[in-house]
């Protein structure tokens, strides 16, 4: 695989695409795992198997075969999950979703790995694919904080299935302050308060009242949280749910809340909000 001749002979085995020979190759280097999984976590290395890929029914298991066998590892490798991906459009496996599927929290957390989920998930259709966003949103408290794992939140939040995006705002309960505090968590609370149902709505918003007034008010002047009661405002008046709306416009407006944010870079847009609401 490496050196002058090497990418020119295996140009010529890929070109004569003869099983025999296909098969008698691919079974040479799967036959070390070691030596699998340096080659394909190599760029070229990567890019090279990933053409042998969809030849031939029994070289593909091979591959397989020799991919479940260090499927952690080719996951969360920086280009070897690539050729895991590759396998998966071509063959379709049943294996690999289902390793998928056992492994996904750890893959969620890893660097490479949610990478690598996100794209699974992508791939992916039917129970499976189902089966893949309900774990991410079953377990989204702690993926909203971990840096990979929000990462696979966010991804499975703009997919906008609504049943799994009021999983996730029912499992996130609780814990939308601190997240809207946050730059990438921040983004997580926009995404359920845009895209989940009315109920999603009402989790949300509430949480964010129950802190008080105080803290909404540090909200609405925060870098981040700011943007998160904007969009609670306008998802709230748009969605025709003019209780929420009203009631975060009353507790906004409190002295000295609305003094403070008058006077704050970050809550001029609420304060416009604010200002054109009359409440009766």
């Amino acid at each position: 695989m490496e050196g002058e001749e090497g990418p020119k002979e295996f140009n010529d085995i890929i070109s004569r695409n003869n099983g025999n020979e296909l098969r008698r190759f691919v079974s040479m280097l799967t036959s070390q795992s070691d030596y699998f999984f340096e080659i394909i976590n190599d760029r070229e290395g990567s890019r090279r198997v990933k053409r042998l890929l969809g030849k031939f029914q029994e070289t593909d298991e091979i591959l397989l075969n020799a991919i479940v066998h260090r499927f952690i590892d080719i996951m969360t490798g920086k280009y070897s999950y690539l050729v895991a991906l590759t396998a998966f459009r071509v063959s379709r496996s049943l294996v690999l979703v289902s390793r998928t599927l056992r492994d996904a929290l750890y893959l969620a957390s890893d660097v490479i790995g949610c990478i690598a989920l996100n794209q699974m998930i992508n791939a992916s259709n039917g129970i499976f694919r189902h089966a893949l966003l309900y774990e991410v949103a079953d377990n989204a408290d702690w993926l909203s904080m971990d840096d990979s794992g929000n990462f696979v939140v966010q991804h499975v939040l703009n997919l906008r299935d609504l049943e799994c995006t009021d999983r996730v705002a029912f499992r996130l309960y609780g814990y939308y302050v601190e997240l809207s505090s946050e730059k990438r968590g921040s983004y997580i609370v926009e995404q359920v308060l845009e895209f989940g149902s009315l109920i999603a709505l009402d989790l949300v918003v509430s949480n964010l009242m129950d802190c008080g007034g105080f803290t909404l008010s540090r909200l609405a002047r925060h870098e981040f949280g700011n943007y998160v009661v904007k969009k609670a405002l306008s998802v709230t008046r748009r969605k025709g749910r003019v209780d929420l709306f009203l009631g975060l416009v009353r507790m906004l407006k409190l002295s000295p809340f609305l003094d403070l944010l008058r006077m704050s870079q970050h809550g001029r847009n609420i304060v416009a909000i604010l200002d054109s609401t009359t409440i009766i």
